[in-house]
């Protein structure tokens, strides 16, 4: 494969991965918008619960989003 060739290759694989890296980002987003707006709903001003899963699939997200942010950047 010629040198210009893997360089149009690896361009549309940069920019398919943050196109895709900002739709997960803001599904993710939305979801847990959905999810604390839901628990506030049935629940009220009572305490929001922090299970571990949640505190976990924070992190991801957030690591996610921040190399999202980093791709666009370079």
């Amino acid at each position: 494969m010629s040198e210009n060739k893997q360089q149009r290759v690896a361009k549309r694989l940069r920019w398919s991965g943050r196109i895709l890296s900002l739709v997960v980002a803001a599904f993710s987003l939305i979801a847990y918008l959905v999810s604390g707006v839901a628990e506030f709903l049935t629940e009220g001003w009572e305490v929001v619960s922090a299970d571990i899963q949640g505190l976990i699939l924070a992190l991801l997200t957030a690591a996610a989003l921040a190399g999202s942010i980093l791709s666009w950047w370079h």
